[in-house]
């Protein structure tokens, strides 16, 4: 009896866990002014200030994709850099799956 009350209670507390949890699906194009691909530029997804953290590259097209498992309700920023382009940095709102393109500007040098 004992031992299915500890499994009946381990599922019910997974099931709570798992409906309590939000997602962000982050993916779209970078590119120049141009509209050439940028290849190799780091995106990075910050959650609650960095309490969850997800990264990745853009590929030879420019796309590229993050999927990143957090609580719900929580601030997402998300910050695009890439040597020789200045850094973009945008607050996510509202839905879980977004399309977020962006065109770097060249960094001018002094």
């Amino acid at each position: 009896m004992t031992r299915q009350f500890g499994k009946m209670f381990l599922f019910l507390s997974l099931v709570v866990l798992l409906g309590c949890e939000g997602a962000t699906r982050l993916g779209g194009k970078i590119a120049d002014r141009d509209g050439h691909p940028i290849e190799g530029a780091t995106i990075v997804l910050d959650v609650s200030g960095g309490a969850w953290h997800a990264q990745t590259l853009s590929k030879s097209d420019g796309t590229y994709y993050i999927h990143l498992v957090h609580p719900p309700g929580a601030k997402r920023v998300v910050t695009i850099s890439k040597f020789g382009y200045k850094t973009v940095q945008k607050k996510l709102h509202g839905a879980i799956e977004i399309r977020l393109d962006v065109v770097l500007q060249p960094e001018t040098v002094r």
